[in-house]
Order: structure tokens, then C-alpha cells, then sequence
């Protein structure tokens, strides 16, 4: 009876996406542009996917390229609905709460890269008068179909169950498969972790592609272990000999979980809260009792949820994994990113 309700909703969620599509193709609905080039990087499912490190690795090499690039993003589950700079060219200007964890966290990885969080629509205009840009890197940009895009990355978790590729609410799906085919570049991520799902969601997603403009990239996701100390992140010991208490608040916790109980070589302890999560003094708590449990003083997350939990546990060793997309062919993928821009600019 459930999964009969399911199909239904995804019914009727599909009829009201493609109503939305006919009014963007129609003119009905307005859609915004800017002078700069605009970079989407954005996936079809809900949460997961490593669209922070993408944007954070795409970011970094226009940058270092001398392309200028400023980061827009929506900023979900913030305490503040108003538009704001996160950071500019020389400081961060706004807090975690205000801005956003992965906002923050972006500013925090991107020094030197202003980072704008709100509606996209007008931080798009905000963004271009204030530092004239030559790329703007849209996160979470996929969906939004109200923007003139000049270049859509695409990524797809190669390590969901093959079950989860169907439309919300039966799946994980924002978007019908035939979506892809907007897409200028398609990345499968986390191949290293995708096992026997990898071929059967390739060949899921090239039965669906007709757009052989489409150029096709690989990733694998690696973990590494960090702490911050005197201000700045530090390559830490592969393993923890410690016992370990782990927690995150992220779409897919999986391979943090799996990866955070490797290289505990102590007892360890996880504990799971939801996506962008804002931790309590409950939840706190329940994380300093765990610690007391174990007889612990090394706490081991992520990256987004350290920035939210750090002023808390200043007498504890406090360690993250952090993420990054190693792309096959990365020069290939970095350079056709760059070639397009320069091209942009020169026609």
C-alpha cells in the first residue's frame, strides 16, 4: 500500500515539474543572467552527492587560473532569510548559523574566493556589481532553471543503491532521468565506493543520454584525516589509537561511517543526526555523555559539521575526515573548463 502511495506522489510530483519545464520554455516564467560566466555544479538526487568538494575543487582552479570566480549558493537551513556576502576577497564576514554550513565552510576552503548565500536570482546581480567576476560558480545549480547557465556539471553517486535512482518520492530523484541530457559534463562520483552499483547506474544513466555532446568523467572519493591548529588544517596520523566517538550531520553517512570506524583502532562509537543539522545543547550533551561512555577525549566528523561544533569541545582532541574528488583526467576536466570561459570571452 505504501509503495502504491509513492507512485502516486511521484505522479503527481512529475506533472507539477513538468508544468514548471513548459513555463520556463514558453517564457513564462523569467529567467536571469549575468555578464559573467556561470558554472553550475549540481546532481539529480537529494543530497549526497559531493557537490561541496566539486565546487570547491572547480573554484580553486579558476583562482589559481586568474578567471576570478565568486560562489553563490542557497544556504539551506540558515537562520537568516536575507542576502549577504559570506566572505569577500580578503576576510569571512558572516558566521556558520547566519550563512550556512556548507557557505561557511566554503568561505573557510576558499580564501581569497568571495562566497554569496541567498536567493540566487538577486546574489547574482550582487555578486557581478560588487566584484565583476569572470566565472560564477553555482552550487546546487542544477534545478535552477530560473538562471541562463553557460556551463552544467552533473554528478552522480555512483554509491546509491541503483533502487534510489527514481523520481521523489519513490527514489531519490529531483528530476526524471531525461534531465541529464541539459548537462555539458557528467562526473560519477565516489566510484571507489560504488561496488557492483557502478556499471548498473552507468548504463542507467547512458540508456537515458542522447546528448552526445556530453562529456563523461569518473571520480573516486578520498578521505583524509585533519585537525585545525593555529588556524589552519594539518595532516594528521592515518590512524586513531584512541578510543573514538564519531557523529555527522550529512545527507549520506555512510562512508564516513565506514571509513571513521577503519581507522579507529580503539573502541568506537557513532553517532548519526540529520543533513545540515544545528546541534543542540541536548545534542551536545549527548555527544560529551558518549565521550564519558567510552572513556574517550577524541571526537572524529566532518569538515561542514566541525564548523558547528568546534567552540564546544575546545578540551577534546577534535579530529575531521576530510573529502576531495581525485577525477580521472583531471587536467582534461579542468582545462575544457577553462577553454570554455576563455572562448566565452573571446567570441
Amino acid at each position: 500500500m505504501f509503495k502504491i502511495l509513492k507512485k502516486i506522489l511521484s505522479l503527481f510530483y512529475f506533472i507539477i515539474y513538468s508544468l514548471n519545464q513548459l513555463c520556463f520554455h514558453f517564457g513564462l516564467k523569467k529567467v536571469f543572467s549575468s555578464p559573467s560566466y556561470i558554472i553550475s555544479i549540481g546532481n539529480l538526487s537529494v543530497g549526497g552527492s559531493g557537490k561541496t568538494p566539486m565546487v570547491e575543487l572547480v573554484s580553486q582552479s579558476l583562482y589559481l587560473k586568474k578567471l576570478s570566480p565568486v560562489v553563490i549558493s542557497r544556504g539551506y537551513k540558515r537562520k537568516s532569510s536575507k542576502n549577504l556576502m559570506v566572505s569577500d576577497e580578503k576576510e569571512i564576514l558572516s558566521g556558520v548559523d547566519i550563512s550556512g554550513d556548507e557557505p561557511y565552510l566554503l568561505a573557510n576552503s576558499l580564501p581569497g574566493i568571495p562566497v554569496w548565500v541567498g536567493k540566487k536570482s538577486q546574489i547574482l546581480f550582487s555578486a557581478y556589481n560588487n566584484h565583476r567576476p569572470k566565472s560564477i560558480v553555482l552550487d546546487d545549480g542544477f534545478q535552477s532553471d530560473y538562471i541562463k547557465k553557460n556551463l552544467d556539471i552533473l554528478l552522480v553517486d555512483t554509491s546509491v543503491n541503483l533502487k534510489e535512482y527514481k523520481l521523489f518520492p519513490s527514489g531519490r530523484l529531483r528530476e526524471p532521468l531525461t534531465a541529464i541530457n541539459r548537462a555539458n559534463i557528467i562526473v560519477f562520483t565516489k566510484c571507489n565506493f560504488g561496488g557492483e552499483n557502478i556499471n548498473k547506474i552507468k548504463k542507467l544513466i547512458f540508456d537515458h543520454l542522447y546528448n552526445k555532446k556530453t562529456l563523461i568523467f569518473t571520480a573516486n572519493y578520498v578521505l583524509s584525516l585533519k585537525q585545525y591548529k593555529n588556524n589552519k588544517w594539518l595532516s594528521a596520523q592515518k590512524n586513531l589509537v584512541d578510543p573514538v566517538v564519531a557523529f555527522c550531520g550529512i545527507a549520506n553517512s555512510s562512508i564516513f561511517e565506514g571509513e571513521a570506524s577503519r581507522i579507529s583502532r580503539g573502541s568506537f562509537a557513532f553517532l548519526k543526526f540529520s543533513d545540515h543539522h544545528k546541534y543542540s545543547k541536548l545534542d551536545l550533551a549527548s555527544i560529551k555523555q558518549k565521550l564519558d561512555e567510552s572513556g574517550s577525549q577524541t571526537l572524529l566528523t566532518t569538515k561542514k559539521d566541525f564548523y558547528k561544533v568546534r567552540g564546544f569541545f575546545k578540551s577534546y582532541n577534535l579530529f575531521v575526515l576530510d573529502v576531495e574528488h581525485h577525477i580521472v583526467n583531471e587536467n582534461a576536466f579542468l582545462g575544457e573548463i577553462e577553454r570554455r570561459i576563455n572562448k566565452y570571452y573571446s567570441s
